[in-house]
């Protein structure tokens, strides 16, 4: 399981990450799918190879809101696509069985979707290619 879901699902049961401040480099959601996760008083930063750990600390990341920064977030973009989402929401799936009714994907029941910032080497509406810059 990615380490950002087993933030949100460790939070589910009352266990936050430390509020430290701090922030942790986590892998990639999935190729060319970039973000940062921020929780009371952590931040978890999913980027590339190329973004340097003292590049992030340099745009002012960390885990008290300079992670979730605008200016930090349109930095690691660059010319990239970029998306913002302002909220997580999660609850534990019932476990019974889906309804006859129900023609959608199968789910894992825990998924954690969420992004407060991401830059794709594609566009995930157009699937044009985008640019992004190390800046």
């Amino acid at each position: 399981m990615h380490p950002i879901a087993q933030a949100v699902v460790a939070a589910l049961d009352d266990a936050f990450p430390p509020v430290d401040g701090r922030w942790t480099r986590v892998p990639l959601w999935r190729p060319g799918l970039e973000g940062v996760v921020a929780m009371t008083g952590h931040a978890f930063v999913a980027v590339g190879d190329d973004v340097t750990d003292t590049r992030l600390d340099e745009l002012g990341a960390d885990g008290f809101g300079g992670a979730a920064d605008a200016r930090f977030t349109v930095a690691l973009a660059g010319t990239g696509y970029l998306e913002v989402h302002d909220l997580l929401l999660a609850r534990r799936a019932e476990r019974t069985p889906a309804p006859q009714r129900c023609r959608g994907p199968t789910w894992p029941t825990t998924r954690a979707y969420v992004w407060l910032a991401c830059s794709a080497t594609t566009s995930p509406s157009t699937g044009r290619p985008t640019r992004r810059s190390a800046t």
